[in-house]
């Protein structure tokens, strides 16, 4: 992989590990469990993806933002747009 490829990767498994890790006040939002069912994938398949043994797959970041009702953007750890978002919450109406 080259380094941006490399970079997103890597970004993309932080923001998803985030979401199987306890916050502050010890919430997980997403059991491993439950991002496997998301993704339609096993937790051994998933526990790959997050070491970095493999890449997530374009559908199953697609799946997992549709379950999380964010932007795939986001999974990428980029920050969407307020007035992005606020043209498509405007168009949507």
């Amino acid at each position: 992989m080259d380094e941006p490829t490399t970079n997103l990767a890597e970004s993309v498994r932080a923001t998803i590990a985030a979401l199987t890790e306890p916050d502050k006040s010890g919430v997980i939002r997403m059991s491993r469990e439950l991002l496997a069912h998301v993704m339609g994938v096993t937790t051994k398949t998933v526990e790959r993806r997050l070491a970095g043994e493999r890449d997530f797959l374009l559908r199953e970041l697609t799946a997992i933002a549709d379950y999380l009702g964010i932007p795939i953007e986001e999974l990428m750890g980029e920050k969407p747009d307020p007035e992005e978002l606020a043209g498509e919450k405007h168009v949507r109406s």
